[in-house]
């Protein structure tokens, strides 16, 4: 019988005492017995320590004390760690039951450097199923543009952590997703596997950094992208972005090669993130956005979220309208045009 590869799980943590429990609980349940599990806390103030020392003789290994942010506590494990396969749960998400060793099994199957699967979402009212970052056909461009990366239902191995290195810890909101974007541009999609099944649940609550500091996220995530637009000297491109978000050249610049870019991929990064920003109907400020988007961005642009195609329709139009006054008059007519269609 083959022996199951080693698994690290990293959970970094500050101040989440209430969830906590749920999340190293999700873990050690897998029962996988080749578990490689790390707690790295940030001094927490709360009863974070109590509930981790309630479990310290099933952890391999854990730390409370201040450190540079979660970049940081991820960092200290990934250099800590020897497993062959290795993932990070925040300590208020859990993972699925049987997550473990279906991962594993997978990686011993396809021989793949990724593991990517769905999550669910879940807050106090409703859970929604949140799609692997990755779909089987896509080419490296789409994965690249997407404006998305499901960070709970993703595994990788040794391997690629070794060819695309450690998180930037320059960032703070949006580092899984600049790994993300290394990682296919260094390893490509091919060495991608996805599943189906469930790999994890990730809790939306009002303290959660995705829900209270979420125009953080937004500009974070648009200063990387501004910084490969510039630096692949795609200015005109960076130029429109900046339209929506403070962004400025010297805040932040790319670490890696960009030899292996595309144009294709600036083009495809900013118009995902602004197409699924710019609110109908259009503000004047926006109206100018979005007529600096129609100019850089071709018509043929794929825009991952289906609403957001629709979206990128009526924007599109802009470009026979002079002026914001013009298309406020011609918007009304549109949309009567269009329920006649129907």
């Amino acid at each position: 019988m083959e022996t199951l590869p080693k698994i690290t799980v990293i959970t970094p943590s500050f101040n989440q005492g209430g969830y906590i429990e749920e999340t190293i609980r999700s873990i050690l349940d897998q029962a996988y017995p080749n578990l490689e599990y790390f707690i790295i806390d940030g001094g927490s103030t709360d009863n974070t320590v109590d509930v981790i020392k309630k479990y310290q003789d099933k952890i391999t290994w854990w730390i409370s004390e201040k450190d540079r942010g979660q970049t940081d506590a991820l960092n200290k494990g990934f250099r800590k760690s020897t497993g062959s396969i290795l993932c990070w749960i925040n300590s208020d998400d859990v993972l699925a039951p049987g997550c473990l060793q279906h991962v594993a099994s997978l990686f011993q199957a396809s021989k793949c450097n990724l593991v990517s699967g769905p999550i669910e979402i879940f807050d106090n009212q409703k859970r929604w199923r949140y799609a692997p970052a990755y779909q089987p056909g896509e080419s490296l461009q789409v994965a690249i543009g997407k404006d998305f990366y499901n960070q709970p239902g993703t595994f990788f191995n040794r391997e690629a952590l070794h060819r695309v290195g450690l998180l930037d810890e320059r960032l703070h909101y949006v580092m899984d997703k600049e790994w993300w974007i290394r990682y296919l541009l260094y390893c490509g999609v091919e060495s991608i596997t996805v599943t189906d099944r469930i790999l994890a649940y990730h809790r939306y609550h009002d303290t959660s950094k995705t829900i209270a500091q979420v125009d953080k996220f937004m500009t974070e995530y648009a200063q990387i992208i501004y910084a490969h637009c510039m630096q692949a000297h795609q200015v005109k491109l960076a130029q429109v972005l900046s339209l929506k978000y403070h962004v400025q050249s010297a805040a932040y610049s790319c670490n890696h090669s960009m030899e292996n870019w595309h144009d294709a991929y600036g083009i495809q990064l900013v118009a995902n993130l602004l197409v699924r920003r710019v609110c109908l109907p259009l503000s004047p400020k926006d109206y100018e956005l979005a007529r600096a988007l129609v100019t850089v961005v071709p018509d043929e642009i794929y825009i991952a979220d289906a609403g957001c195609a629709v979206k990128w329709q009526c924007l599109r139009d802009l470009g026979h309208s002079s002026s914001y006054m013009m298309y406020r008059w011609k918007a009304p007519l549109r949309a009567l045009i269009n329920c006649f269609k129907r």
